[in-house]
């Protein structure tokens, strides 16, 4: 079952990224410049470092709109702060995705993968 599950995530990948391409690619001949959607994710070290290369357009602009006016709200709290507006976004990028209960949890789930960086100190920290 486990092996069925990373087959299905490679599947995936490689839906979502080779119709990302296929725009790409179709945009260009029409002299249209699109930014690349994805970036080689699943060669990730974490989740933080996952999410920056998957589905890059969402992810950006989910930052931008969401995740960042969240963190202005909750700077006061801290890393529980920054916990609770990570989760938040993640529960949205779960809701965005579909009306259903699964989703919503993935969202939730992919927020609590970020609490040990955040513990730890390296949400941001690129390895050299």
């Amino acid at each position: 079952m486990a092996f069925g599950a990373i087959l299905f995530l490679f599947e995936l990948y490689a839906d979502f990224s080779g119709y990302s391409d296929m725009a790409v690619g179709f945009a260009r001949l029409l002299g249209f410049k699109i930014t690349k959607n994805f970036a080689f994710p699943l060669f990730a070290q974490n989740i933080a470092e996952y999410w920056r290369k998957w589905h890059i357009s969402l992810t950006s602009w989910l930052t931008e709109y969401v995740f960042t006016p969240l963190v202005i709200q909750f700077r006061d709290y801290g890393k529980r702060g920054l916990i609770a507006a990570i989760i938040l976004n993640f529960i949205l990028i779960g809701a965005w995705h579909g009306p259903r209960f699964t989703f919503v949890l993935f969202g939730l789930l992919h927020g609590l993968y970020y609490i040990p960086l955040i513990v730890k100190d390296k949400l941001n920290k690129k390895k050299k």
